[in-house]
């Protein structure tokens, strides 16, 4: 890329109108919580639903002019701007505004979603373009740990009978399928036990990767002398880099490296996902497997955009560490989601796999590959629309269930059109054509085949080959396991209960999605050729 860089001016702010409008609007949010109760659910949620839309149509509107394959440095080389991260910040603003749709499921029979959720919310999207637009090592952590303290939050604000609004005792006075009280009262507390424990393990472990990378940066800056990535990178590719330094840096890389794959609930750093996704709300877990995850992506191109500049030795450890990465994740959390009967955790460590295919995407993009960075925005694009009708459909049962687990076994009792809609899409995250997430399947193959092209002699590349294979196999396997259940486990069973009806809205919009990923994945075709 061409990389222009500015000092400050007054450009510096049209480039952070975005950024700036969302600041502005998290404060009034944030003050919307003093009014009256009775306001301040409807100012808030209206509020930050209508910040997040408008600043959606900012960014594509914006998006004509900035330049192709330039980024532009400006405030001192802090932030930068080009196409790919743009994308990335409107991908941000669609699933922050599915997560409320998926969340607002929950505004039923007096489950009220509190108006903290939705700043939180907010400051999430806030967190998550700062970091998508971060060259400093400073605003890089700065904006992550903002991200994560969003997640930590939203986490902790489950709990749809004792947190939105419901008391305990109203609560059980609504529930028909409990005829003891106590029982459910005690189910209520087992609930709110388990969520406090995942909240905690997850703040717990965040901390201990935030440290990683805290102190990765901090053996960058040791040795470069600078917070500025590029200027990093441009010291550690210069002839001034001697080996002794090499191990430096390569020791930064794993420490950073630890703290996004963290994240990422990349393979062997996955074990926090499936207490997390257990416990928290559907809106919740929406957010966490799409907002953090492409912001943490973003970055990680930025920083891998300059690492083909270092030595070929340094680009060999550092793309075949993230490639073993993406091979072992893709494979090793298909084997997880298999054993899976919990509806929240099968899809959790399916969302692994689905992470080691991206990871693939983004280490092989910088390898004589011609994908670029449109294979990133269509996996994403179609990841998005896949899962928020899982999701969509996760809360709608969740709402009707009061908090008991959902099983994979539960969705036998569904209606035929939603049984239909969950089945295709769970299709498509398997890669079933003419589905998007066939199309993704096909970008991570082609790469990785142009790549093993290049690289022969390097076993890595075909063993990467063999991997995704596998890993598209398993993921073949384990996705079909929702239609099974759905239709072939219950020819026998007893018709639908009224309990398990879906919304037509839902339905009505979920019908919608499917036939935008259908008419996406035709058009997307075209960046194959």
């Amino acid at each position: 890329m061409n990389d222009t860089f500015y000092f400050f001016s007054w450009q510096d702010i049209n480039f952070l109108k975005s950024e700036l409008f969302l600041v502005v609007a998290w404060l009034m949010a944030f003050c919307g919580l003093l009014l009256p109760k009775k306001f301040t659910r409807f100012f808030v949620s209206w509020l930050c639903s209508v910040t997040i839309l408008v600043n959606l149509i900012l960014l594509i509107f914006s998006l004509n002019k900035i330049e192709t394959d330039t980024t532009a440095f400006f405030w001192n080389d802090l932030f930068y701007q080009n196409r790919f991260s743009h994308y990335l910040k409107i991908l941000i603003s669609i699933s922050a505004l599915f997560s409320i749709w998926i969340q607002n499921s929950y505004n039923k029979k007096n489950n009220k979603t509190i108006s903290e959720w939705f700043v939180i919310l907010l400051g999430g999207v806030l967190s998550a373009q700062f970091l998508l637009i971060s060259a400093n090592i400073f605003g890089i952590y700065v904006s992550l740990e903002m991200l994560s303290i969003c997640g930590y939050l939203l986490v902790a604000f489950y709990d749809k009978h004792l947190n939105y609004g419901l008391r305990p005792d109203k609560a059980a006075k609504l529930i028909t399928d409990y005829d003891n009280k106590n029982l459910f009262l005690l189910e209520i507390n087992n609930k709110k036990g388990k969520l406090i424990a995942s909240t905690f393990n997850y703040l717990v472990f965040g901390a201990v990767s935030s440290a990683c990378l805290l102190y990765g940066f901090s053996w960058w800056y040791g040795l470069s002398g600078s917070f500025s990535i590029p200027v990093i990178f441009d010291f550690v590719s210069s002839n001034n880099f001697t080996e002794s330094n090499q191990t430096t840096f390569l020791m930064g890389f794993v420490l950073i490296g630890i703290g996004f794959l963290f994240k990422l609930a990349a393979v062997p750093l996955h074990f926090w996902i499936s207490e997390v996704y257990k416990n928290a709300s559907s809106g919740t877990v929406f957010f966490l497997g799409t907002i953090p995850k492409i912001a943490v992506i973003g970055i990680l191109f930025f920083i891998l955009n300059y690492s083909i500049y270092l030595s070929l030795s340094l680009q060999e450890i550092i793309f075949s560490s993230l490639s073993m990465i993406g091979i072992f994740s893709a494979i090793f959390g298909g084997f997880l989601a298999i054993q899976q009967i919990n509806f929240k955790r099968f899809f959790a460590y399916s969302g692994i796999s689905q992470m080691g295919f991206l990871i693939l995407l983004l280490v092989y993009n910088f390898q004589n590959t011609i994908i670029s960075s449109n294979g990133i925005i269509i996996f994403w694009l179609f990841y998005i629309l896949s899962n928020v009708i899982v999701w969509k459909i996760a809360a709608e049962l969740e709402n009707h269930h009061f908090g008991n687990e959902l099983f994979i076994k539960n969705l036998k009792n569904l209606p035929l059109i939603p049984k239909v809609i969950l089945s295709i899409a769970s299709l498509s995250l398997a890669g079933m054509p003419p589905l998007g997430g066939f199309l993704v399947k096909i970008i991570v193959f082609f790469v990785a085949y142009q790549n093993y092209q290049a690289h022969s002699e390097n076993s890595l590349y075909l063993f990467a080959l063999i991997g995704i294979g596998i890993a598209t196999l398993i993921g073949f396997f384990y996705y079909l396991k929702i239609p099974y259940y759905l239709f072939l486990k219950s020819l026998a069973k007893t018709p639908p209960t009224a309990k398990n009806k879906i919304s037509n809205s839902t339905l009505f919009y979920s019908i919608l999605l499917i036939a935008i990923n259908v008419v996406l994945a035709i058009y997307a075709i075209r960046f194959l050729l």
